[in-house]
């Protein structure tokens, strides 16, 4: 059986979203934050590779905004429920909404929902430059014909790119769990997964 890890602390403070995105930045590992009712936030890694384990172990102990770090190892279906509870709908601009397919939410009139079930892979929009990249993507896809999304992750950028309209879109990457599951419509009409010996496709 094959098993993952969970590294989680207790953040001492409050975190916004910069704040993650930076820990994003400086760790190159995307987390989740957990709220528990009536108690702290809980940060959440989860890493399928002992010496990121470590590495983010060491970082967490040299700062003084978390506590309670912890190491747990988790089989493969666990794993990924799991890191499922800590993504929330997000919103990245004043139209364009990301949300977990799980979750439910109504969008209201004018915005761009983007449904998303990213499984293991990686793209949930909560990295500064996946969010950069939404919002420039907004401002100019107006102009755009097609797309190509090289390391699509989970597909987050091609899925914004067909909602907002982009017609010919080619996403792919070397990572197997990249855009798998993935299901998009617009005007009624699916788009199409395909894979390439690179990686799953988007097209």
């Amino acid at each position: 059986m094959r098993l993952l890890y969970e590294l989680s602390c207790h953040i001492k403070d409050s975190l916004d979203d910069d704040f993650l995105s930076r820990i994003s930045e400086v760790l190159r590992v995307q987390p989740v934050i957990e709220e528990k009712p009536r108690q702290c936030q809980i940060l959440k890694f989860f890493l399928n590779s002992l010496k990121d384990v470590k590495r983010i172990e060491q970082f967490l102990k040299s700062q003084n905004y978390f506590s309670h770090i912890k190491n747990v190892k988790l089989p493969l279906n666990q794993w990924a429920n799991r890191w499922k509870k800590g993504l929330r709908i997000l919103r990245i601009s004043k139209n364009l909404v990301i949300k977990p397919s799980w979750t439910p939410y109504r969008a209201k009139r004018g915005e761009t929902l983007i449904t998303l079930d990213p499984g293991m892979a990686f793209g949930t929009g909560h990295h500064e430059t996946t969010r950069m990249c939404l919002e420039w993507l907004e401002k100019y896809h107006s102009s755009w014909k097609s797309l190509c999304d090289a390391g699509c992750g989970s597909g987050i950028l091609s899925i914004a790119a067909y909602q907002l309209g982009i017609q010919k879109i080619f996403a792919f990457d070397i990572d197997p769990e990249a855009i798998r599951g993935i299901i998009t419509e617009r005007g009624g009409t699916s788009a199409r997964v395909g894979r390439t010996r690179g990686g799953p496709l988007l097209r």
